[in-house]
């Protein structure tokens, strides 16, 4: 038991940073899933290979996904990039695979220790950001100068604190503090919504209404999450908005941002590229260098100049992470990409031993995520994959309890 306890340090160190670090150094987050997953190399030691492979079908396809992408430097149009690419995302899962072998292999004690972490950390992170919403940012004064001080900065950060936020709902549920819970929750989006993170807030929402249908019914919530993540996965290829579109909805939605606007751009550049090479793509991150790509939005579609839309049709990704699975990968990497979601759906939904709370806040944060997939980031951004494995590790760390026995 000793041994078990002692992978919980390094998952409490993480949990106490997370939050703060997503907020104020966001892409610090890929060196930390690095640092915590050696010290569990070092804490487990020989333990970590029977700890991976518990983890089987899920390790099988990310290296699948990994391998398949480093492939695709044999016709990348940038291949030295897409071979490092496989090579990081195969690293990456690795780290990642690890943090989550070690929090499934924790005792009571560690589980303990962890959840602790956890509230502390999110209240650290929301005490900081109410500083810096309530004093004009100092802090982010202090380390950026001036330039750096506008909201967006906090983009990634407002995404970073939703999904932690759950790990700390979860550990309140679990030891009785349903109040508590709420008021965590709350504090939380209220916070997300001052950083004007609008994708993040929304996805804290819908993540509400998940939690509420995958505490009645989790595996029909799965299977209903599920079911329209596949839907979008098949068609999104197949219905990029053309100029008349674009047109109609600025003039429906006049108060559309224009971060929309230039979205809705991205999707169609991205469908038509896609169209040239459906079946391989074209090669792993190479968006950032498809032919066209630095072509300003407003001369792609001939757009009215008043409008003032600035920006290139393809600024280093889709902005979607299907759409870049089609775009990069092809038809393999859009069924991987798929395959590999809907696996982690019914791992939350049909695992064995997980209280009812367990299952509906794991759905809650695949739905948490899935917003800023298809909304924000590129998917293989290093920060990125890094903040949802480390989530994920700190939710499987939390919620490996077993449910109580009924009469």
């Amino acid at each position: 038991m000793i041994g078990k306890t002692s992978n919980a340090y390094p998952l409490a160190g993480a949990a106490l940073v997370i939050p703060t670090f997503g907020l104020l150094f966001p892409l610090g987050l890929a060196p930390l899933l690095a640092i915590v997953a050696l010290i569990v190399l070092a804490v487990a030691r020989g333990r970590v290979v029977p700890m991976i492979a518990g983890l089987g079908p899920f390790a099988f396809l990310l290296l699948l996904l990994s391998l398949w992408g480093a492939a695709s430097s044999l016709w990348s149009i940038i291949p030295g990039h897409s071979l490092f690419e496989g090579a990081r995302l195969l690293l990456l899962s690795l780290e990642g695979l690890i943090i989550v072998a070690a929090a499934r292999d924790l005792d009571d004690a560690g589980r303990a220790m962890v959840g602790r972490a956890a509230v502390i950390g999110l209240l650290v992170g929301l005490v900081i950001m109410t500083v810096e919403l309530v004093g004009d940012f100092p802090i982010r004064r202090l380390l950026g100068g001036k330039s750096l001080v506008v909201l967006p900065f906090y983009d990634r950060g407002a995404t970073v604190l939703s999904l932690a936020s759950w790990v700390t709902v979860l550990r309140l549920l679990e030891t009785g503090r349903r109040g508590a819970a709420v008021v965590v929750f709350a504090l939380t989006a209220i916070v997300v919504w001052q950083l004007m993170s609008l994708s993040a807030f929304l996805a804290m929402l819908v993540a509400l209404v998940v939690f509420a249908l995958g505490w009645w019914r989790a595996r029909l919530t799965a299977w209903l999450l599920g079911g329209a993540f596949v839907l979008i996965a098949a068609i999104i290829p197949f219905l990029a908005p053309g100029r008349d579109t674009v047109l109609w909805l600025r003039n429906t939605l006049p108060g559309l941002r224009g971060s929309a606007t230039h979205r809705l751009i991205i999707w169609n550049f991205t469908s038509e590229r896609w169209h040239e090479r459906p079946l391989l793509g074209w090669g792993m991150d190479a968006s950032r260098a498809v032919p066209g790509g630095k072509t300003m939005i407003g001369d792609y579609m001939n757009l009215p100049p008043e409008w003032g839309l600035v920006g290139a049709v393809m600024p280093l990704h889709p902005h979607d992470a299907v759409l870049q699975w089609w775009l990069e990968l092809g038809v393999v990497g859009a069924i991987l990409g798929t395959v590999i979601a809907l696996y982690t759906l019914w791992k939350v939904a049909a695992a064995p031993g997980l209280s009812r709370n367990a299952r509906a806040i794991g759905l809650a944060v695949f739905a948490t995520a899935l917003l800023p997939l298809l909304l924000n980031f590129g998917v293989w951004q290093s920060w990125w994959e890094s903040s949802l494995w480390l989530i994920a590790g700190l939710l499987i760390a939390v919620m490996m309890r077993p449910e109580p026995s009924r009469p």
